[in-house]
């Protein structure tokens, strides 16, 4: 089992949980369990970077489904597992191929940036920022949805790239409708239509926070309060 684990499983630790949050049926919570691998979640729940050498994509999703389970069964080593992985990430590795933490400028090239990457990227700051409202939290998520998500779609035709390339000299190649399918064209087309996610948080004291300058309307039913946000950022500072 655990050598099936070393090898990339998606996301069924999250799809087995968040089915156990729907039918309330113990049986899937157990199951999400055969998906926690010790070669890497077991690693990240004693505080330990294991992520040198890895595939970034393989992994983010574990550390969601960790995530998910965590708040809907209260478990703490899985709150730290999304934590430690999340600022072990951002703070020394990112991209997609793994290397040696805090180095990164010899391994740019075309296939470093893969959009799937951080399109779970921004799943899993999205549950963390629920958790605790960190400036940091909401940097990455603008930035990573600009630079990278914005960047990755084809203004001219809606297709989308796999990877964006960070090597210089090179440019983008966006996929075909009829003869490309990545991952990425998948999670691409998602990607596009989930930009008003992450714009409005309510605060624990019942406050308003704004983390997004997206043209977009909040219909705040509990306040009885209809907020309009107009914006040409980043183009324009101007909100």
């Amino acid at each position: 089992l655990e050598l099936m684990r070393k090898c990339e499983y998606g996301g069924m630790n999250d799809i087995l949980v968040h089915t156990y949050e729907l039918t309330g049926e113990k049986k899937y919570l157990d199951l999400s369990y055969k998906f926690h691998d010790q070669f890497v979640l077991g690693q990240l729940e004693k505080g330990i970077d294991a992520l040198q050498g890895k595939h970034s994509n393989t992994n983010v999703p574990k550390a969601i489904g960790c995530a998910r389970r965590h708040e809907v069964a209260n478990t703490a080593g899985d709150k730290k597992i999304a934590n430690f992985f999340w600022d072990t990430m951002v703070g020394h590795h990112n991209y997609e191929y793994l290397g040696e933490p805090d180095k990164l400028s010899n391994r740019l090239s075309d296939n470093t940036c893969e959009t799937c990457n951080t399109y779970n990227m921004l799943k899993l700051t999205r549950f963390l920022y629920t958790w605790d409202p960190k400036a940091s939290y909401a940097d990455y998520y603008e930035r990573a949805l600009y630079n990278h998500i914005l960047a990755s779609q084809n203004p001219d035709d809606g297709m989308m790239c796999y990877f964006v390339p960070l090597r210089m000299g090179t440019k983008k190649r966006f996929s075909r409708p009829f003869n490309t399918f990545t991952c990425c064209v998948g999670s691409g087309i998602e990607n596009h239509s989930k930009y008003t996610e992450g714009i409005y948080y309510e605060g624990k004291d019942g406050s308003l926070i704004v983390n997004l300058f997206i043209p977009s309307e909040l219909n705040w039913k509990d306040k009885g309060v209809t907020i309009r946000q107009e914006s040409k950022f980043p183009e324009d500072g101007r909100i």
